[in-house]
């Protein structure tokens, strides 16, 4: 049913399936369309009301008679509930919720994003989008409101998943106070940590943790891991802890520069093989190097399109970076050399719009009063606010705390941060700092007579 829906859509549209930046130039012409593609996404089964879910809805002709004859033309796009007698459109209470751009921007913006491989900064998508920067950065904020996994309530990674964590974050920045402070690597810094789950079939997902203990990392591999799959990390013996609640656990040790493996599932002795010989039925790979590609596109992505990932802004970044590398799939071709090649490919435009925007009602993102970001609350008591919004409550709980008044230097620092490190000694100058010039002692007052006085006043 979902390949017959993909292709009607591409046919009512004129769409190919593999389209392209000017293709869609080239058939949403006018706002009318636009509006219309985005309405037979959102609503795939007709439309209803945002505010109480009902499908008894009307919607307003384009010209409208008064008694006294004069015609007036509502809002384009406008319908009304018939039972709350509310009046909504396929942009309220969405990310496009309150835009005033052109919605064929809005499909321009969506298809650099999701036709990319490790993102498109807001400078190059304001360029592209002919907007400002600021513009285009809640734009990307904005499709990334749909990248998120908060509606999946059950695991969803099976059978063999690679786990490893990872430490984003660049180098800390040098100045006179620590110009000679040493700053560990690995887990001596306060970088942000990051939890990579891949499954062997594709799927990756991600979350942020503030320790790499088992008792921090096991509520978040559980949320995402079902309980009987496979579960293949490196030596990391926290993560060796949290595979004893799993199916099974299988680790490779990068300290001997062992990376990858071949071992039975029914727990024998392997047997030989020969290179590259074909894998057996009950044998299996053990490695992490699916986990460790996802986190070499993270730290691309990092460095040569985003160049800093906020904490507060982490988890969608995190989430973008997921839903492209599980949305691209992989083949291997043959060149005119005769030589093999992979290739990987994302996923139609279509085909992914048809995957977000029925989840686009109730993930709102609106600018807040300081030029900011701010997420509303839920429509209904029972969803899940956004992450971002979580975080934000939490800075502003933190910044409302008795402590946030005081100076910076009697806070209380947390621990294992830098502010708690000892300098290893005096802070020097430089030595191309110019040297101290003594002023210039003032010239004498002049010795006036008494005739000249008399002339001054």
């Amino acid at each position: 049913m979902g390949n017959e829906r993909f292709y009607k859509i591409c046919q009512d549209f004129d769409l190919s399936i593999h389209t392209d930046a000017d293709e869609l130039t080239a058939r949403f012409t006018d706002e009318a369309q636009a509006r219309t593609f985005f309405e037979t996404l959102v609503w795939p089964d007709g439309p209803f009301c945002p505010h109480c879910k009902s499908v008894k809805v009307y919607r307003f002709n384009s010209v409208k008679t008064t008694r006294s004859g004069e015609a007036r033309a509502p809002r384009v796009g406008l319908f009304e509930c018939g039972n709350c007698a509310a009046q909504f459109t396929v942009k309220t209470f969405t990310p496009l919720h309150g835009t005033k751009l052109p919605l064929l921007k809005w499909i321009k913006a969506l298809f650099y994003l999701l036709s990319s491989s490790k993102g498109v900064s807001s400078v190059v998508l304001a360029r592209h989008l002919g907007v400002t920067q600021p513009t285009a950065w809640k734009m990307a904020h904005a499709v990334r409101e749909l990248l998120d996994y908060r509606h999946e309530s059950e695991p969803v990674l099976d059978g063999e998943v690679e786990i490893d964590t990872k430490r984003i974050g660049g180098e800390p920045r040098k100045d006179g106070h620590t110009k000679y402070v040493w700053n560990p690597r690995g887990k001596g810094s306060d970088k942000s940590i990051v939890v990579i789950m891949n499954a062997r079939e594709g799927r990756v997902r991600t979350g942020v943790v503030t320790g790499e203990s088992a008792a921090e990392l096991a509520p978040v591999i559980k949320a995402v891991v079902k309980p009987e799959a496979h579960l293949m990390t490196d030596g990391d013996k926290a993560l060796a802890v949290v595979g004893r609640d799993f199916g099974g656990h299988s680790s490779v040790n990068h300290g001997a520069e062992e990376y990858a493996r071949v071992e039975r599932k029914d727990g024998k002795r392997p047997r030989k093989r020969r290179r590259n010989a074909e894998l057996r039925d009950d044998e299996r790979n053990v490695h992490v190097n699916h986990a460790e590609g996802f986190a070499g596109l993270l730290e691309r992505s990092r460095f040569g399109v985003y160049h800093r990932f906020s904490r507060v802004h982490l988890s969608r970044y995190l989430d973008e970076a997921a839903w492209l590398w599980s949305s691209a799939s992989s083949r291997t071709m043959t060149t005119t050399d005769g030589h093999s090649q992979g290739e990987v490919q994302a996923e139609p435009f279509v085909l992914q719009l048809m995957t977000l925007m029925p989840r686009a009602l109730g993930r709102q993102i609106r600018w807040s009063a300081k030029g900011g970001l701010f997420w509303p609350p839920p429509l209904q008591d029972g969803d899940l606010p956004a992450p971002s919004r979580v975080l934000m409550l939490e800075r502003a709980k933190e910044k409302n705390s008795e402590e946030h008044g005081l100076p910076r230097k009697y806070r209380e620092a947390p621990k294992g941060t830098r502010g708690t490190r000892p300098l290893p000694g005096p802070v020097r100058l430089r030595a191309t700092s110019p040297s101290l010039r003594p002023l210039r002692p003032a010239p004498p007052p002049p010795d006036y007579t008494d005739e000249e006085i008399d002339g001054l006043y």
